[in-house]
């Protein structure tokens, strides 16, 4: 068993010295704000007696643990496992102090990829490689779903280019890690997205990640879920680009990372979804730097329970 989920077993098991615990464990069993994701979980009563980043983190590294990978591997991404979410925990103090430090709690690959390098404070290749591993986990299964753009996956193909990792390498932990993160939400979700992981480590690993999908091409998958549940998104599409200013919508999109959109929007129409992108767009005027926009805060409010739902 992982020396990681040794520690959790004996965490839940009520040995909760703080002294002995890790920096990861503390800052995650500390959370004192719930940090979630709804598409997550099955009732909001769910959470009544949870700590669903600790059962997620747990999660992945249970399936890290079953897989046949070689030892150096598998050391490096449990490190890469058991920090990438730590951005998400933390007591009240601690996020004030993360915050006033410069740490980025919103955007949490890259304020986890920033507190594990707070605490390790080395620069060895080991540690810069699992550093871009923390900073970019998760941005491929976002890349796939339309909320991440290409350019996102950029510090992947520079370990090849700074020669801290092969090509071949890089794809051995690649694959592995999206397994743990992707399967660690649902078995079946990974194996309905693998064949688009597999290629898009393949886009990254020979560096052919050139042009950025089209405006509709992104929209279409910002909008997965819904058209499973069957919306005619062609026919929506035409009928936007009647009432939209096209390129008002691209400069929203260009080149930006969208959080928790789906998650917040699947119950808007496509119509009413580019609208709050519109507003968000109007609205920033001409801060084109932003790069980060979080649907997080809308989400929250987008659920209640009612009777246990």
């Amino acid at each position: 068993m992982l020396s990681s989920l040794e520690l959790i077993k004996r965490y839940r098991a009520g040995d909760t010295n703080a002294a002995d615990q890790p920096k990861w464990l503390t800052y995650i069993v500390s959370a004192e704000e719930r940090i979630v994701n709804f598409e997550r979980i099955q009732s909001i009563q769910e959470l009544a007696q949870a700590n669903p980043v600790l059962d997620y983190v747990e999660r992945t590294l249970h399936i890290l643990d079953g897989l046949a990978l070689s030892f150096w591997k598998k050391d490096l991404l449990e490190e890469v496992l058991i920090w990438s979410e730590v951005a998400k925990g933390g007591t009240s103090r601690d996020r004030f102090k993360w915050q006033e430090a410069g740490i980025h709690l919103s955007v949490h690959n890259l304020g986890s990829a920033q507190l594990f390098k707070l605490d390790k404070g080395d620069i060895s290749d080991k540690s810069t490689v699992i550093h871009t591993l923390i900073y970019t986990h998760g941005l491929i299964g976002q890349t796939i779903r339309g909320e991440v753009p290409f350019k996102e996956h950029a510090p992947l193909i520079h370990l090849m280019k700074d020669n801290l990792l092969t090509a071949d390498e890089l794809r051995g932990l690649l694959l592995p890690l999206n397994q743990c993160i992707i399967a660690g939400v649902s078995e079946e979700l990974w194996h309905s997205v693998l064949n688009e992981v597999e290629s898009m480590i393949e886009q990254i690993v020979s560096d052919s990640l050139k042009k950025e999908p089209a405006i509709k091409d992104r929209l279409t998958r910002l909008r997965g879920n819904t058209i499973q549940k069957g919306e005619n998104f062609d026919a929506e599409y035409g009928k936007l680009l009647e009432e939209v200013p096209l390129e008002a919508l691209t400069a929203f999109m260009d080149g930006r990372t969208l959080w928790f959109v789906e998650a917040a929007l699947q119950e808007f129409s496509l119509e009413q979804m580019v609208k709050v992108f519109l507003i968000i767009q109007f609205s920033m005027g001409q801060a084109d730097s932003i790069q980060h926009i979080s649907f997080e805060p809308l989400m929250n409010t987008m659920y209640y329970d009612y009777k246990g739902s």
